[in-house]
């Protein structure tokens, strides 16, 4: 085991404060502004809701869950100290935490590009462009498959 840094062993209680908190509270206060002010004019004004919006709204569940438990750990289990005063307990609960922020990570960026995709779809709807679908489609296979495989590496990477 690696002996801590100096700076650590000089100032063992060092806290950075609740910057994690407050930036957490902002970014997601204006991702569901943004988000509502989307789904209010797809649907009032441009009456044109479609598979795009239902997937970034699903990217809004699996972003939300990241930043509540970013938040959860950074109150809860000292990811806001040095690994080093952080007790035992809290690392094994932490690692697992972050597992699950990788993976809905991968979730919440997979509906988002899935999002984008349809987007594109719906854009190319009105041209004669058959090889565009089809490039669509596989791409969102491709985004599908990938998010996959990443959480179960990201499960099994954390459970050797």
């Amino acid at each position: 085991m690696q002996l801590p840094p100096a700076s650590v062993i000089l100032n063992p209680s060092e806290v950075r404060g609740p910057l994690v908190i407050i930036l957490n509270s902002i970014f997601a206060s204006l991702m569901l502004f943004v988000i509502f002010i989307r789904i209010f004019s797809r649907i009032h004004l441009s009456k044109s809701f479609g598979w795009d919006d239902v997937f970034i709204i699903a990217a809004v569940i699996p972003t939300l869950g990241c930043g509540t438990i970013t938040i959860l750990g950074s109150i809860k289990y000292g990811w806001n100290r040095h690994v080093y005063d952080v007790p035992f307990a809290h690392l094994v609960i932490g690692l697992k935490l972050t597992m699950l922020i990788e993976c809905l990570f991968a979730v919440s960026c997979t509906f988002t590009k899935l999002s984008l995709l349809c987007f594109s779809h719906k854009l190319t709807a009105g041209l004669n462009l058959r090889v565009m679908r089809i490039l669509i489609i596989a791409n969102a296979t491709i985004v599908t498959l990938e998010m996959i495989v990443f959480c179960i590496v990201a499960v099994f990477t954390h459970l050797l």
